[in-house]
């Protein structure tokens, strides 16, 4: 479970903020998510932990979003593209400004502003409350991979696996701006993955058709594909364990190999390059 510490804070003029109800709850293995901004700094909103507090004042994430609002920072404001309701009860045109005092976003304005079914998407988000679904987002490929895992578990994966960024002073692996750090969510899915035992084994340059790739430990009811590639051959039989996929010729960088099983995908990806 992941929720918005708040937008509370304002940096630069010395207001640290608050973690706000339910983001403060202290149950075992929610996760506080506040966010940094493009910058891997701590974004000017998002509050500042407080361990010492009675209120669980405590950041556990932080996840990409806009770095401040434009009654903050001049000429900042939202930034984050976001899916939205199309026409008139979505947020693309602009129906606001982005806080008092600010005058970016320019009401009506619009973006994007072309493209296919464009109103139905927008530029215009920010804050904690974009940067939170990205954790949970995380937290979803981290059980698509490994269903049985522990509420606990998945937040011991994501807060140990957040890069440790901004210059700050992490005690402990932890500091009041960005808790764990900023999440990396392609760490925490390979640390994930290694803990199911699936590996991809086979070279890495390929010289010549023949080379062969070999999926071990695949679970139960998955069939492995590979993704977008006319060059890898499969067995007719892709449910048998381990899957052996052989190159007849030369085989394009990056393509990724799929597990799948009803409502769950998993990505490994194994880079290839021509020699």
């Amino acid at each position: 479970m992941t929720f918005a510490a708040s937008n509370s804070a304002d940096l630069v003029h010395n207001q640290n903020g608050e973690v706000r109800f339910p983001a403060n709850m202290n149950v075992s293995g929610v996760l506080t998510v506040g966010a940094s901004d493009r910058n891997d700094s701590q974004a000017n909103y998002s509050p500042t932990g407080n361990p010492s507090s009675p209120n669980n004042q405590v950041i556990d994430v932080v996840a990409p979003s806009h770095k401040a609002y434009s009654s903050q920072i001049t000429g900042e404001t939202y930034e984050i593209y976001s899916c939205d309701i199309p026409n008139d009860p979505g947020y693309n045109s602009v129906k606001s400004t982005d806080g008092n005092g600010g005058n970016l976003p320019v009401v009506g304005s619009i973006l994007p502003n072309s493209g296919t079914n464009y109103l139905a998407y927008t530029a215009r988000m920010g804050g904690t409350s974009a940067a939170s679904p990205q954790v949970a987002a995380e937290a979803a490929l981290i059980l698509s991979i490994n269903p049985n895992l522990t509420q606990q578990q998945v937040f011991n994966i994501i807060t140990s696996t957040a890069d440790k960024v901004g210059g700050y002073t992490y005690t402990n692996g932890k500091c009041d701006q960005l808790g764990y750090g900023r999440i990396n969510i392609n760490t925490a899915v390979s640390q994930a993955l290694s803990g199911t035992g699936i590996t991809i084994s086979g070279s890495t340059i390929v010289c010549s058709s023949g080379t062969t790739f070999t999926v071990n430990n695949v679970p139960p009811g998955y069939s492995v594909y590979w993704d977008k590639s006319s060059n890898i051959t499969l067995p007719t039989d892709r449910t048998t364990n381990p899957i052996v996929a052989t190159t007849n010729g030369s085989v394009p960088v990056g393509y990724r190999l799929l597990l799948i099983r009803p409502h769950m995908v998993l990505l490994l990806y194994h880079n290839i390059q021509l020699l």
